[in-house]
């Protein structure tokens, strides 16, 4: 079986809208709803103020979204954000992109996912502030021996995700190129 190049664009569509769905609801929530809330709260004088930004916030957050949403009709194939950097500003930023995705960018997300999740844990399980780096450390690790396991195939990488928490939070939710659907 030929597999497609990526720089083609000819990627198979092999995850189904559950997949989608829940790779979609993960990215947004995250674990930064468990996090943001609490300081923001304590940042602001009343509750009207703090619903104020949320709401400012969900608004925002659709304006980026739809925005996504017509680059991805616009530039219909594999790479995201890496293809509509490379369509509108050329293949240097778009390589700087890639490479600080690769390098900052996604460890620096699952590692705060982790440390969060620590956070909590730490709460059921009482240890220390040093425990909790190293859980979180065990944690990024089992993520990524999770990731590179599943790249083998995005439907085996959906299901785990699925399996995962279903769209909860989990670092997994960085495991598929956007626009791979």
């Amino acid at each position: 079986m030929k597999v497609p190049s990526i720089s083609t664009g000819e990627l198979k569509r092999v995850l189904t809208y559950w997949d989608v769905a829940a790779l979609a609801v993960g990215i947004i929530i995250g674990s930064g709803i468990f996090a943001v809330p609490p300081s923001i709260a304590r940042s602001l004088d009343s509750f009207g103020s703090m619903i104020s930004v949320w709401v400012l916030g969900g608004v925002l957050a659709l304006c980026g979204a739809l925005c996504y949403a017509e680059l991805s009709a616009m530039f219909p194939r594999a790479g995201g954000a890496f293809v509509f950097l490379k369509e509108t500003y050329g293949p240097a930023v778009s390589f700087v992109y890639g490479w600080s995705a690769l390098l900052i960018t996604y460890p620096a997300s699952i590692a705060a996912i982790a440390m969060v999740f620590a956070s909590y844990f730490s709460r059921l399980v009482p240890m220390s502030a040093g425990a909790q780096v190293i859980l979180a450390a065990v944690l990024c690790l089992v993520f990524a021996r999770e990731h590179t396991r599943h790249q083998s195939g995005r439907r085996r990488a959906a299901h785990a995700h699925n399996r995962q928490g279903g769209g909860s939070g989990t670092p997994s939710d960085r495991r598929l190129p956007s626009g791979a659907g």
